[in-house]
């Protein structure tokens, strides 16, 4: 009997050991343990600042850990924070490569990223490069990165090339998303073409702040005499922070891909610029969501 209680004492001890193995690196158990507990903290909002938390100590005993890169940079993309995202991916990036190891998901990652950053021919580049990979990645990647492509190329307003996407992860895959996103492709072509004259609007993102306790989560102007927490009213003057994109129409939140669709680019603000407001618009749909979108109509585009 105390034979049968040792050998299943031993099996349990081997069988612990595998669960806590890192797929990819000879990594310490412990740290292994705290990386699975980080991506259970990073489905809850919440509770993100806790996961970045634990993986940035996991780091600081193991830099080169590409989990915790990996997961690092999904939590700062869950906070907006896309710099840092792409700075975090990119050093999973490195160790990926630096290592061979058999992930090709960081691609597509990064392609997201800069997709949401608004570098569309970044994101373009590192799509196109996950997409070249289709052949050595699971189907829940490829699809992933079918979706992206397809959602690129809306954006970019390229609907042809949208399309082609979503149509192979939907021939492929089966994917309800992609069959989503496809109809928004469509409609969105439809309105495209019967609108009668192009708008000579001028939109920008001004940022995003609490509604409670005015601190800015993301800002991309100063409020000319006022304070940093002011939010712009019209016939105020704004001085840009950074590079700002401006587009012909507002952004239009969809509940289908759970982003905004936004019109053409028309031009672009530099930091320094100024530039006069004629409309404030809050747009997140979502009226619980603690934070306020804020975008901004243009009187003009600074000269060049």
């Amino acid at each position: 009997m105390l034979k049968l209680i040792l050998l299943f004492l031993f099996a349990s001890a081997l069988c612990t050991a595998e669960q806590v193995r890192d797929p990819y690196q000879n990594v310490a158990p412990e740290l292994v343990k705290k990386v699975d507990l980080a991506k259970e903290k990073q489905v809850d909002r919440s509770t993100v600042k806790q996961a970045e938390s634990l993986l940035s100590e996991v780091l600081k005993q193991k830099p080169d850990y590409y989990r915790a890169l990996y997961n690092l940079g999904l939590a700062y993309e869950s906070e907006s924070e896309y710099d840092k995202a792409i700075k975090t991916f990119k050093e999973a990036e490195a160790v990926r490569f630096g290592e061979n190891i058999p992930d090709n998901s960081i691609l597509t990652s990064l392609g997201w990223a800069y997709l949401l950053a608004g570098n569309f021919d970044m994101a373009e580049g590192y799509l196109k490069k996950a997409y070249a990979t289709r052949d050595e990645n699971t189907a829940t990647v490829n699809e992933r990165t079918l979706y992206d492509l397809g959602y690129l190329y809306l954006r970019k307003r390229q609907p042809e090339e949208a399309r082609k996407y979503l149509k192979e992860a939907i021939d492929t895959f089966q994917s309800v998303d992609a069959a989503k996103l496809l109809k928004l492709v469509n409609d969105f072509e439809t309105s495209d073409k019967t609108e009668s004259e192009p708008s000579d609007e001028r939109w920008a993102v001004y940022g995003e702040q609490a509604k409670v306790g005015e601190n800015w989560m993301e800002r991309h102007f100063n409020v000319q005499g006022g304070n940093k927490t002011s939010v712009p009213k019209p016939n105020d003057t704004v001085i840009a922070l950074d590079n700002v994109t401006v587009r012909n129409r507002p952004p239009v939140w969809d509940n289908e891909i759970q982003d905004y669709i936004v019109g053409a680019t028309v031009g672009y603000i530099k930091p320094g610029d100024r530039v006069r407001v004629l409309q404030v618009l809050d747009s997140n749909p979502n009226p619980t969501d603690p934070n306020a979108y804020y975008f901004i109509r243009l009187s003009h585009l600074p000269k060049q």
